[in-house]
């Protein structure tokens, strides 16, 4: 894409200054790391207050979580139609891992990076909905 966008001298300039200033870099790199670890920790608590587990993270841009409780049938099938609740009824687009190559159904990749701390509880509301819709009768 760089033939037909490339970018400019001025912005060249100012992103290879920026990327030469070690202690800019090291200041940038703790503090993203630690909102990344503030995020990852709200999100992965919130969707354990809904009974979601997350796998352990020692860093990333998303998590995966286990819906495979949530999904009728047990399948890809099941999956697919779990995404499309979270997406068409709490408005949230997850990555189905039938689409990573997950060999089980019902592990969804969440991406947490482009939310604000104020955003988490509005999703996990979303998701609270969805859940509701999915439990079995007793």
């Amino acid at each position: 894409m760089t033939r037909f966008t490339s970018v400019s001298a001025p912005t060249q300039r100012l992103v290879t200054s920026m990327l030469s200033d070690t202690t800019y870099i090291k200041s940038y790199t703790e503090r993203n790391r630690e909102r990344l670890r503030v995020m990852y920790d709200l999100f992965v608590e919130g969707l354990k207050e809904l009974g979601i587990g997350c796998t352990k993270s020692s860093g990333g841009l998303y998590c995966w979580c286990d819906m495979s409780g949530l999904i009728r049938p047990y399948n890809e099938k099941g999956e697919l139609d779990l995404w499309d609740k979270l997406l068409n009824v709490a408005k949230i687009n997850v990555t189905p891992g039938s689409s990573c190559h997950c060999i089980e159904p019902g592990w969804f990749r969440c991406c947490f990076t482009t939310l604000d701390e104020d955003d988490i509880p509005v999703v996990i509301e979303r998701i609270r909905l969805v859940v509701e819709t999915c439990k079995s009768p007793s």
